[in-house]
This record gives C-alpha cells, sequence and structure tokens, in this order.
C-alpha cells in the first residue's frame, strides 16, 4: 500500500512541507493533527495530539500494519548487530530495536565485558581505550596522518576500505558534556602526530571535533579538522566519511577508494592547521565552564571581519558577505560556549551585528576597481594601470586576480569569432568593460539576439563568473513588473536575461529608469522598511527578439537598446558544453585584460561606445519592426502624407487597427496610439490639430479633431473591415 491509499481513507488531508496532515482517526479530532510521510518505502504516521502511531492509525482504519511497508517482509527486516571489540575482554554491540512510534529501526549501543568465559552486559571495572588505539603508534612511526573519527563505524570505513590509520572516542558525539567524551589522557597519546579530524555533518560532531582539536593543540605536531562538505557538498545533514564511501561514484579509471582517498588527500592539503580559540575573548567563567560575552563578540566580529551593513546587507573588504557565510561563521564560534539553540542564538547576534555596523551606503568610485588580489586606480591619463595589493571597504569586489603578465585568453577569443561579427566583437569589449564600473552613464542595454542555437548566452556565463556571482543577477526582465523587483539589483554591477521572452514587458518604466538611473531610486523589500537604494545595474539580454514594450513605444525605450546580432552557427561547428567553465577556470585573468582594455577604450572615446554603420542600420531596421505606428506610417498603402492633407483622429485609428490585423501585430490603445502617432509624426510633417475640423467622405460630413499632413484613403478602411 502506498501512502495515496492510506489518504483515500483519511478526512481533512492537506499538503504540509514533504508530507501531509490529516484527521486523527484515533480522536475525536477538529483539526488535522495525524503527520504522514513516505520514506524508504514505508509510511510513517504519528500524532502528537492522542499519541497515536503507526500501528494504531492502522488498526483505526481497520487495516493490518505490515500494510504500512511497501512490502510485508520489510516489517521483520531487522539490521544485524555489530560488534566493536575495544580490547579481549570488552566490546561495544551496535544493535537495533524498532520504534512502534516512528515505525522504523533505531540504532542503540551497549557494552559487554568478558567474565568467567561469558559477555556480560556493562563496562565492568575497564576503562575503555581509543578505538582501534593501536593505530596511533603504527601511524606516528611511518610519518602518516592518523584520522579521527566520530563513530566505530567510520573507523572501520577508513581502516578497512581506504587502508588508513583511524581511531575513534568510546563515548560518541551526543548528549552530555565535551569534557566526559574526551579524556585528558587520550590527548597524551597523540604527541608529535599529525592529526586530521573528521566530524559528522552535524552540530554535534562539529563541537566534540572542535573540543578534540583544542585539546590536542600543542601536544600533536598538527592538527586539522576537515569539512567533509568542502568536497562532497552534497553531504545530507549527520553524514559521515561512511555515506561519503557509500554514495562515491569512481572517477574515470580509478575505483571508490582510490577516488575517496584523492579527495581526502586534496581536503587535507586546502584544510589549514587547526588554531586554538582565544577563549577568553569572548567567554566569561570557569575552565570547561565559560559562557558567551555577546557584547565583545559581536564587537570583535564586527572588528576582525571589517563589517559593515548598508540597506540590511553586511559588506566586507571582499564585497558581499552574504548572511549565510555570517551565519556558518558565528555558529562555529559560539559552539564552545553555547549548549543549544545555536541557530536562534547565531541569528539574533546577526541581528545585532547589522545594528551595531549600520553604516549610509557609499558613493560609486569610478576611479578604482576592486580586484581579487587589491585595487587598480587610474594613472595620469586615466587608464586603469595602477596596481596596489592594499584591499579597500568595497561593493563589488572581482573575484579575479589582476595580472598584467596573464596571456591572451585564446580559447575565449576564439569562441568570440565563433559567434560574433569583427566589428561587433569592439562593441562587445567595451560595453562588457563598462559593466566593470559602477556607472549608468552610457545609458544603454545590450540586446543580443538570433535564431537561436549560436552560443550567444555563453557570453553571459563568462561575464557572471568574471565579474562575480554577488555582482550579478541572473533573471528574466520580467522581474522588474514585480512589487519587489527593482530591488533585486541594488549594488549590482549587471543584470543577465540569458533568455528573452517574446513577451513585451506591460510595464517598461522600471527597466528605463534603471538604464539611465543617475540619482538613487525607491525599491521595496520583503519584511523590511522601504528604502533609497542607488542602483548601477547594466543589462545584457540574449534571446531570439528584441526587448519589447506593450505600451511603451517611445523613442525613449528604443534608444536605451543596443542591439547586436549574432553569427549563423557554422554547419560543422561542434559546440562544447563545458565551454565557459574551462575558460572561467584556466582563463579568467586574460578576459579581465581584455574587459580592462574595453573600458580604457570606452573612457579615451568619453563614453562613447563603437558601433559600425553595419550594426547601427541593422539594429534601426529591427526596432521599427517591433513599432507598429511607425511600420503604419512607412508601410501602409492606405494613407497619404503631404502637405494640405488631414484626417480626423478616429479614422486614422481605423485605418492603423486594419493595418495591424493585416500584418499580424499588436495594435496599441486608442490614447497609445494618438500618443506615439504625435511624437513619431513630426519627422513626417504630421501635426496633431486641437480644434475641430471638416472632413467630406461619400457618405458624411463630420467636424472632429485630427491630425494635418496625413489622410485615408476611404476604401481602405472599408475594405472587408469589421
Amino acid at each position: 500500500m502506498n501512502i495515496n491509499e492510506v489518504l483515500l481513507r483519511l478526512s481533512g488531508v492537506k499538503r504540509s512541507g514533504g508530507g501531509y496532515t490529516a484527521l486523527c482517526p484515533c480522536h475525536n479530532d477538529h483539526k488535522p493533527s495525524l503527520n504522514l510521510t513516505e520514506r524508504d518505502g514505508k509510511i510513517l504516521m504519528s500524532c502528537p495530539v492522542c499519541g497515536a502511531d503507526g500501528a494504531a492509525v492502522m488498526e483505526a482504519l481497520g487495516l493490518p500494519v505490515r500494510e504500512l511497508f511497501s512490502s510485508p517482509s520489510e516489517l521483520s527486516k531487522k539490521p544485524c548487530s555489530t560488534d566493536y571489540f575495544y580490547t579481549d575482554s570488552l566490546k561495544k554491540t551496535r544493535f537495533y530495536r524498532f520504534d512502534a512510534k516512528m515505525q522504523t529501526y533505531e540504532k542503540s549501543f551497549c557494552w559487554y565485558h568478558l567474565q568467567g568465559g561469558q559477555w556480560l552486559k556493562g563496562k565492568g571495572t575497564a576503562k575503555p581505550p581509543l578505538y582501534k588505539q593501536k593505530n596511533i603508534e603504527w601511524a606516528r612511526r611511518r610519518g602518516k596522518v592518523i584520522y579521527i573519527a566520530e563513530g566505530e563505524k567510520d573507523v572501520d570505513t577508513l581502516t578497512k576500505k581506504l587502508k588508513l590509520p583511524a581511531v575513534c572516542s568510546p563515548h560518541g558525539a551526543g548528549k552530555g558534556r565535551l569534557e566526559n567524551k574526551w579524556l585528558s589522557d587520550y590527548s597524551a597519546l597523540f604527541e608529535g602526530s599529525m592529526v586530521a579530524i573528521l566530524p559528522d555533518n552535524d552540530e554535534a560532531g562539529q563541537a566534540l571535533a572542535e573540543h578534540i582539536a583544542h585539546n590536542l593543540s600543542g601536544i600533536a605536531q598538527s592538527v586539522k579538522v576537515l569539512d567533509l562538505r568542502a568536497e562532497w557538498c552534497r553531504l545530507k545533514h549527520k553524514g559521515d566519511i561512511t555515506d561519503v564511501y557509500e554514495t562515491e561514484s569512481p572517477h574515470s579509471s580509478m575505483t571508490i577508494a582510490e577516488t575517496v582517498l584523492m579527495k581526502l588527500e586534496n581536503l587535507i592539503i586546502n584544510t589549514p592547521e587547526y588554531k586554538p580559540r582565544q577563549m577568553n575573548l569572548w567567554a566569561v567563567g570557569e575552565a570547561g565552564n565559560e559562557k558567551l560575552n555577546e557584547q565583545l563578540y559581536i564587537t570583535e566580529f564586527i572588528k576582525n571581519n571589517k563589517i559593515k551593513c548598508i540597506n540590511n546587507r553586511l559588506y566586507s573588504p571582499d564585497g558581499v558577505f552574504e548572511d549565510g557565510r555570517a551565519r556558518q561563521l558565528i555558529t562555529d564560534d559560539i559552539m564552545p560556549y553555547v549548549k543549544s539553540n545555536h541557530a536562534d542564538k547565531a541569528e539574533k547576534l546577526l541581528r545585532s551585528i547589522k545594528a551595531l555596523s549600520y553604516a549610509e551606503p557609499p558613493k560609486p568610485q569610478l576611479d578604482r576597481l576592486h580586484v581579487a588580489n587589491g585595487t587598480l586606480t587610474k594613472d595620469e591619463n586615466g587608464q586603469f594601470t595602477v596596481f596596489s595589493e592594499d584591499k579597500e571597504f568595497c561593493l563589488n569586489r572581482i573575484p579575479v586576480n589582476y595580472n598584467p603578465d596573464a596571456p591572451k585568453p585564446e580559447r575565449f577569443l576564439k569562441y568570440l569569432d565563433d559567434v560574433f561579427q569583427k566589428d561587433d566583437q569592439v562593441t562587445l569589449q567595451q560595453f562588457c568593460g563598462y559593466c566593470l564600473l559602477p556607472t549608468t552613464v552610457l545609458q544603454k542595454a545590450l540586446v543580443i539576439i538570433g535564431d537561436g542555437g549560436e552560443g550567444k548566452s555563453v557570453l553571459g556565463a563568462i561575464l557572471n563568473g568574471v565579474l562575480g556571482e554577488s555582482n550579478c543577477y541572473n533573471e528574466s526582465l520580467s522581474v522588474l513588473q514585480s512589487q519587489f523587483g527593482v530591488a533585486n539589483v541594488e549594488n549590482k554591477l549587471l543584470f543577465i536575461d540569458d533568455d528573452l521572452s517574446e513577451s513585451a514587458l506591460k510595464n517598461a518604466r522600471a527597466f528605463k529608469n534603471l538604464v539611465t538611473n543617475k540619482t538613487t531610486i525607491q525599491a521595496q523589500k520583503k519584511f523590511v522598511q522601504d528604502n533609497s537604494i542607488r542602483s548601477y545595474v547594466r543589462f545584457i539580454c540574449f534571446g531570439n527578439f528584441t526587448l519589447q514594450a506593450l505600451y511603451d513605444l517611445s523613442e525613449g525605450f528604443q534608444r536605451r537598446q543596443l542591439i547586436l546580432q549574432a553569427k549563423p552557427k557554422e554547419p560543422d561547428r561542434e559546440d562544447n558544453p563545458f565551454l565557459d567553465r574551462e575558460i572561467l577556470e584556466n582563463e579568467a585573468e586574460g578576459v579581465l585584460l581584455w574587459l580592462l582594455e574595453g573600458v580604457e577604450h570606452l573612457i579615451l572615446n568619453n563614453f562613447k561606445i563603437s558601433v559600425s554603420e553595419r550594426t547601427q542600420a541593422q539594429s534601426d531596421s529591427l526596432k521599427q519592426e517591433n513599432d507598429s505606428v511607425l511600420l503604419f506610417l512607412n508601410e501602409c498603402d492606405g494613407i497619404k502624407i503631404g502637405d494640405g492633407l488631414r484626417a480626423h483622429s478616429a479614422t486614422l485609428y481605423v485605418a492603423y487597427e486594419r493595418f495591424c490585423r493585416d500584418n499580424m501585430l499588436i495594435p496599441l490603445k486608442e490614447r497609445s496610439f494618438l500618443s506615439m502617432l504625435k511624437a513619431k509624426g513630426r519627422r513626417y510633417n504630421i501635426g496633431k490639430v486641437d480644434s475641430p475640423f471638416e472632413l467630406h467622405t461619400s457618405y458624411v460630413t463630420k467636424r472632429a479633431r485630427g491630425f494635418l499632413g496625413i489622410s485615408v484613403n476611404e476604401s481602405y478602411i472599408n475594405l472587408n473591415f469589421g
């Protein structure tokens, strides 16, 4: 029986997270209190109100308990117990007992000691050593790293599967005081050893690892606390090295064990030596029972990380300091002093840090660029050639090193040759270089179009990597039409839409304002007070169509677009799906120099971007194709333009609707049409008349307002229309 069949027999079923809630059949339930979820082929049920478990619920429904499982045999399938021998006369047994409430088997442990030839429960008078304690001396003699895992199962994985020396404490990382889980006698065993500690991926494991590392500091030759998530980013909560081994996929021609060993070696190389915490810095109380001094901790955190809070977001000299990273650092810091509710405490401390580090938004700096390894400033010619390794506070740091001797990015330049015309590459280089500076002085958005499959959007992925993900916003332009859309681009260098929608923008005002913005603008944010932001975001859009606005056909909207067309894909060209990643891994420094060259050309040209005559003509043509009013004036056979001609507004709109219908264009509303005709008609000497005038037709003479310099053929609006 699956969970859907059970739900059909229950009332008041609702979705809840990854499971369901329903009215509990075991008591007079008026509000859904029964929780249901399906895990590993088993249906788990519990009611916190009456305490009913899966067995009770199934009984109330008149169903056998075995139906909770995907197959009847699973109910009796119990994991085997395992013995871990600490000495010849002392062992710990891992066994499993059935939890009726959770409808699953939970592991448990029991000590046994050998007495009179029989194994009796309990440790007896024995004092348990570390599990596989002899491995310490073996590793030290051979100059090997000794691993300290969290449990016996992980030690067996390390020793039997990976052939690495490992030990663990007999007391685990569960409840209880840390000093009772790692005795001082254990630390003395590691004198002169190289130690790597492998905690489980949870708070308890990390707290024990921190405690062990602190105790071994100054005794062991070196101590490193390894974070498995650095190599295995998808490691589940409470995951350990055994989970890593059991879920690893072999790399190339290597075995699973060789793959895990390779990644462990990389992890050790890239993990810095453990540095003992200054236990008295943020703590008060007796040794081993310190408590956090919150006031001192907050001030030290701000000082050490050089934090400023601008519009409820943290920044450091390296740019954006994400809240998630701050919470991780705070949680790691407070772990030895806070015994429970670490996440809540970290969140409260983060709010206090933001309040104390509040700062006004700085003005954008156009005379310097902040790169990963320092700061670039302008020379006497206004070019970015003066480099210093000093890092200043900034909102946007480019995560790529400045290396004036970096080789040319050959693969990147080859990609540009494959996708763009030579003269368009000059325009691209200048516009992309312009995105390094926090300014909208160019007042242009770049729209790159093509028929599809050319690879044009690869450029967006490369720019996202070179400028930095924290400096870019990747989304559809339609997000700007939402209530909170503008707030997303605060302090961003670049907005990337890699799949421009053919649907027109209903409201183009936000887009136009951001492209030309030179002051602060109001931005609405969820759950916080609205505030003014200084936006200097630039736009690069990739698609098969130009950017369109449903109701805005003004010159201003069209003028803000710089349109480039990608070359058609060569039939024999083979695409590399990892091209952007390979370019970022091998040529990022060269691409940065290419961007710097582009912005230097732009500065020398007084921020007038170079656009070829071919591209300008093509751009004008594409813009006109999306302007129904301009097309009407240029192509409609039912109108004439010239001196002495007149037409009423209503008649012109009927002709315009007919033209749009014939050419499958979306017509504007009457008022929008008249506004656009007034604006675009000036170039044709068409002028709006605000006083009524008479016009004679075959049927009637009418007086109404209209336009001079244009007339409508009567037969055109009457021919098969309506």
